[in-house]
């Protein structure tokens, strides 16, 4: 990361505008409705979606998108129990553990659509940034009562053509790319079925939730 970002200095990023909020549904990304706010630290400057509530608070809205996920496999799953199934066993019953809520971030990567020798700035300018759209990559959550492992897609950034989304301002001259990295709450959780005292592992799922994104820039040429 020090390498990385050894080239980037006096970073300004504008936000453009507020993400909207995704559908949940299994490992869907779930933006809130509240604006974002912009931290400085040296040559990083992280966006918060929740930025006036505390880290309790924003681990308790993961927890209840895992809840409200749960609610709808376990709908799904009574709604498929059938007359027919029952007449040979009894009618089925479901539980859920959850695990703890866990920060999984997508690391540093270069914004998608710049291209390999980056984009061209001359006497400074914008690189405007998309919060996902760059493709994804697979991280590994821990399921609860040691039942494995589950893999959680976390989102990477993509360049944008126009100002909305979010802008690194460029100072200067040269060959410039955008670097991001994406953080989500993840709230795994393991749905079981009971069918005639009989315990199994009916669902491995877990919660998605956007946290924060952090964007920087280093000069390539």
């Amino acid at each position: 990361m020090e390498a990385k970002m050894s080239a980037t200095k006096d970073l300004s990023i504008t936000r453009r505008s507020i993400m909207a909020a995704a559908a949940l549904g299994g490992l869907s990304l779930v933006v809130p409705h509240a604006a974002i706010a912009a931290e400085s630290r040296a040559d990083v400057i992280e966006f918060s979606a929740f930025p006036e509530m505390s880290e309790t608070e924003i681990d308790a809205i993961a927890h209840r998108h895992a809840e409200e996920e749960a609610a709808r496999i376990i709908q799904a799953a009574m709604a498929s129990d059938d007359a027919e199934s029952r007449a040979t066993r009894g009618r089925p019953s479901y539980s859920t553990v959850y695990g703890a809520v866990l920060t999984k971030a997508s690391g540093w990567h270069d914004v998608a659509g710049q291209g390999p020798g980056g984009v061209h700035i001359d006497g400074g300018g914008d690189i405007h940034v998309q919060p996902s759209g760059g493709g994804s990559v697979s991280v590994s959550v821990p399921l609860p009562n040691g039942v494995g492992s589950i893999g959680v897609s976390i989102p990477l950034a993509k360049r944008g053509m126009s100002v909305t989304g979010y802008s690194v301002h460029i100072d200067g001259n040269g060959f410039w790319k955008a670097t991001a990295n994406i953080e989500n709450k993840v709230q795994p959780f393991v749905v079981y079925e009971t069918i005639d005292g009989v315990k199994k592992v009916y669902k491995k799922a877990a919660s998605n939730t956007f946290f924060r994104m952090s964007l920087s820039k280093r000069k390539v040429g």
